[in-house]
């Protein structure tokens, strides 16, 4: 779904009363999927795949920062005159191994999984956690790991231009396979739009 300027001033003059220099507009789910990231196989004990090459641990955090241009899917954010409200409602990330030779069949070394909007790079730990996963038990041995998570985050402060920063974040206690990371993600979405700035 990819609500432009002109599908949401059709339903704006539809519900705006007479007015035609406000409308507001509101599509409760709005979901979608983002592209999938790939984590390469990892040593928890090499420094350079650390989240924080200063700080060592057992286990230690990897992590990957991909930008969304959410701005594309919904195109009417970056319209002229719009404001909004875009609120993430649930998040669910799916973590499948990608098996090599010579490298561990499985998830096992993975501890712990989480989602984050709004990390800063400059800041190891910053950032509003939205999902996240704990290994049900020690002798756990997933190929397959399902992410979920319920929120209701005010997406506004993080988004530039209509791009949205994602981060992924694992703990691993021992190497572990390659694996892809697939995101879906639902939205709320108020528009606003002030049909006076077209004037």
């Amino acid at each position: 779904m990819r609500p432009t300027l002109a599908a949401l001033s059709a339903l704006a003059l539809a519900a705006c009363d007479g007015s035609l220099l406000f409308a507001e507009v509101q599509i409760p789910d709005l979901r979608i999927t983002l592209p999938s990231q790939s984590f390469p196989a990892v040593a928890a004990s090499l420094p350079t795949d650390w989240c924080d090459p200063a700080v060592s641990g057992n286990p230690q955090c990897l992590g990957i920062t991909s930008d969304y241009d959410l701005g594309a899917e919904v195109p009417a954010l970056a319209e002229q005159g719009v404001t909004y409200d875009l609120r993430l409602t649930r998040v669910a990330i799916t973590l499948s191994a990608v098996q090599q030779a010579g490298a561990p069949p499985d998830l096992s070394g993975i501890e712990s999984a989480f989602i984050l909007v709004g990390h800063d790079p400059a800041v190891p730990g910053s950032g509003t956690v939205v999902a996240s996963y704990q290994k049900p038990s020690p002798s756990a041995t997933p190929t397959v790991i399902a992410v979920t998570g319920n929120a209701n985050v005010d997406l506004g402060p993080y988004l530039d231009a209509g791009t949205l920063p994602v981060r992924v974040e694992v703990y691993v206690s021992s190497g572990t396979a390659a694996f892809d990371a697939d995101i879906t993600v639902g939205f709320s979405l108020v528009v606003n739009v002030d049909w006076g700035s077209y004037l």
